[in-house]
């Protein structure tokens, strides 16, 4: 969260207390970033999915600058029963060491959408 783990860039973003674990970091701006330098070999990424999807927003996370790559992450929960965190795995690799992480608020999403990033998971297994 927000007060164990700094990003090294955070364009657009700020930090987030409307979440279930505390404090997490969010965004509403098309084209910004947010970005951490992590050391690990497995990283789990957990956001909050929401039923207002005309408020749900998506970003793409890029993992050591593989933009090819790039994983989409979307906030909306259409048809559920309501907002749950969801939990997503982004790295899993047997390199150990430092990774680069930026998440990069989609410009395709709704004026009212945002994005709410909870916290990290950084592991070596």
């Amino acid at each position: 969260n927000n007060l164990t783990l700094h990003p090294t860039a955070m364009n657009g973003w700020k930090n987030n207390t409307d979440f279930a674990w505390g404090q997490g970091w969010s965004s509403s701006t098309p084209g910004s970033s947010l970005k951490f330098d992590v050391t690990g070999g497995y990283v789990t990424v957990y956001y909050k999915r929401t039923v207002a999807t005309d408020k749900a927003g998506k970003v793409k996370v890029i993992v050591d600058g593989d933009t090819a790559n790039a994983i989409t992450l979307d906030a909306a929960f259409e048809g559920g029963w309501g907002d749950y965190s969801a939990a997503a795995d982004i790295l899993h690799s047997t390199d150990k060491g430092t990774h680069t992480l930026e998440f990069v608020y989609d410009e395709s999403n709704p004026a009212n959408a945002e994005f709410i990033l909870g916290s990290l998971s950084i592991a070596n297994y």
